[in-house]
């Protein structure tokens, strides 16, 4: 049987570690995990000595449990070295306090403490904590309130969001780069990833948008809110447009920093400007449906396609 404790992050956060012979060395500040493999491995601990601070391997490192504590022992304070090609985050820095996409949830949440679990093989992260009990515990007064709580028969619920479920939306954000950027929101429909863009903050919606391959930004920008998607869209302004085929031709348009959005008509179909060119995009005018809404369009004289445009060309799609 393989013999495993768990813990909880908060537990170890700005607590002191200590020599073999029980000399205070320094403050735990944060742990470094490895992204790239099926679950985050810590490998490094940030601490604090002497008011500097310094990246640690964990491997010298112990975490031996005292009544309701830890105590967090250091046998020798070797440097990590964090390597280029390595894929690994703060925790503290990237994960607690921040938001995360709760994929089976489809929903932002935000961590309130993260879970851990010591095994023969190393330290990992098993899952994010999002509720109450969290953030009390955080504070330190959890079981003072589990305590009041229990004489009327109650009890704090726990809220607990596995690893597996988990995408952490602020690691770009704070310009780490990871081997598949956000690769788990691939994975949501493109209705429910429109959901929780919508929710985020707008440097977090640029960050997250530009990591979609084309196809799926198209599919997401479709379902956005105007408002979501013209913000996407003035920031994404300035990116130039190149006709590369046919098939990736629409996708280019409606993938939002390849054109500027001007307006939705009517019927439901977005406006674009693209180097000059108004250009529509009408995934319903090839329905052979009778449909009472009249696509007011009308081809001129001189070619052109009409209902009113921005722009000195038109196109319809």
């Amino acid at each position: 049987m393989i013999s495993r404790t768990t813990f909880y992050f908060s537990r170890t956060l700005n607590r002191k570690f200590y020599s073999p012979d029980g000399k205070p060395l320094g403050k735990v500040k944060d742990l470094l995990i490895e992204l790239s493999g099926s679950r985050p491995r810590v490998l490094a601990m940030k601490v604090k000595i002497k008011g500097k601070e310094r990246i640690l391997d964990f491997a010298q490192f112990e975490l031996i449990k005292a009544v309701t504590q830890y105590v967090i022992r250091c046998n020798e304070l070797v440097d990590f070295q964090i390597p280029e090609t390595s894929h690994s985050i703060f925790i503290a820095e990237s994960v607690l306090d921040r938001q995360i996409v709760d994929i089976n949830g489809r929903k932002l949440e935000r961590v309130n403490d993260i879970r851990l679990v010591i095994i023969s093989s190393g330290i990992y992260v098993i899952a994010v904590d999002v509720g109450l009990e969290g953030l009390l515990r955080r504070i330190g007064i959890s079981h003072q309130i589990k305590t009041f709580l229990s004489w009327f028969n109650l009890t704090l619920p726990s809220d607990y969001i596995l690893w597996d479920d988990v995408e952490t939306i602020d690691a770009m954000r704070a310009g780490i780069r990871l081997s598949t950027p956000y690769s788990k929101l691939h994975t949501l429909h493109p209705s429910d990833l429109a959901d929780i863009i919508e929710d985020m903050d707008r440097k977090t919606q640029i960050n997250v948008f530009s990591a979609l391959n084309e196809e799926k930004a198209a599919d997401v920008l479709e379902e956005l809110e105007d408002k979501t998607m013209k913000d996407i869209t003035e920031y994404f302004e300035g990116e130039p447009f190149t006709l590369e085929s046919e098939s990736s031709y629409e996708i280019k348009l409606r993938k939002v920093g390849h054109g500027k959005f001007l307006y939705r008509l009517p019927f439901g179909g977005k406006v674009y400007s693209i180097n000059g060119m108004s250009t529509v995009i009408d995934d319903d005018c090839m329905s052979k449906e009778n449909n009472e809404s009249l696509k007011y369009v009308i081809l001129r004289e001189n070619g052109k396609l009409y209902n009113r445009w921005d722009d000195l060309g038109s196109l319809i799609f």
